[in-house]
C-alpha cells in the first residue's frame, strides 16, 4: 500500500528538506508562501510539479524506484536557492 508525503513549502524552503518514503510512495508540494514555487528535477526520475501560487497543491508524483544514498534531489525554478531530496527510507 503507497502512502502520500507532503512536502510543506514555507519562508522560501521545503519542509521537510528531506522527505522520506518507500518506492511506490507519492509525493505532494504545497505552496504557503506568497510567491510561486515549484519542484523540479532534472534528471531521472524526472518531475516538474509547474509553479505552485500561494495555497495551491501539486498532483502527486509517484516514486516507483529505490533512491541512491543521495536521494532524488530537486529544486525551485524561479528560486534555485532552494533544494530539497526524495531518499528511500531505507538510505537513511
Amino acid at each position: 500500500m503507497s502512502n502520500t508525503v507532503t512536502v510543506e513549502i514555507r519562508n522560501f524552503a521545503f519542509h521537510p528538506a528531506r522527505a522520506e518514503i518507500n518506492p511506490g510512495d507519492k509525493v505532494i508540494w504545497r505552496n504557503h508562501d506568497h510567491m510561486g514555487h515549484s519542484a523540479l528535477r532534472q534528471r531521472e526520475p524526472l518531475f516538474d510539479t509547474g509553479v505552485l501560487l500561494s495555497g495551491e497543491s501539486s498532483l502527486p508524483i509517484t516514486f516507483d524506484a529505490e533512491s541512491d544514498n543521495e536521494g532524488f534531489e530537486y529544486f525551485c525554478e524561479p528560486h534555485p536557492q532552494m533544494k530539497g531530496t526524495v531518499v528511500s527510507k531505507s538510505d537513511k
